[in-house]
């Protein structure tokens, strides 16, 4: 066999995997950014259930670190952990964390997270829509 047939091979099977892990990858940076944002101002709620998002520091090695666990008590038994220097990387880490393992474990479906995260959007054009229309 050629090496170009080879090579061509290659491509067309490791191709939709990279894409399928970018798509994976960008949507779950997307909900953790929802996620932490909400928990910021009125406390997180995904795919209707109420979750818990705790970071606290820990002294490592004469070290300051933060600790982070996000779990949705109500829902699942996963908990999403992480532990780093920075406090808010350490909270998105930790949320990063549970959504890949409930992608892994089935907990939810990708197709409803990006439904879930698309009305999150049409709130939130609404909201700047009746503030905005004031008159001027």
């Amino acid at each position: 066999m050629r090496s170009s047939a080879i090579i061509s091979v290659l491509v067309l099977v490791l191709t939709p995997q990279c894409l399928a892990n970018n798509e994976r990858r960008e949507l779950i940076f997307y909900l953790s950014r929802e996620l932490l944002g909400q928990w910021l101002t009125t406390g997180a709620n995904f795919l209707t259930h109420p979750c818990t998002l705790v970071v606290k520091p820990k002294l490592t090695n004469w070290m300051m670190n933060y600790e982070g666990i996000f779990s949705c008590p109500g829902w699942s038994d996963i908990e999403g952990k992480s532990i780093t220097r920075c406090e808010m990387s350490t909270a998105e880490r930790a949320v990063q964390n549970f959504l890949a393992l409930g992608i892994d474990q089935h907990l939810f479906r990708r197709v409803d997270a990006r439904i879930w995260l698309s009305q999150r959007f049409t709130i939130y054009q609404l909201n700047v829509t009746k503030t905005r229309s004031f008159p001027v």
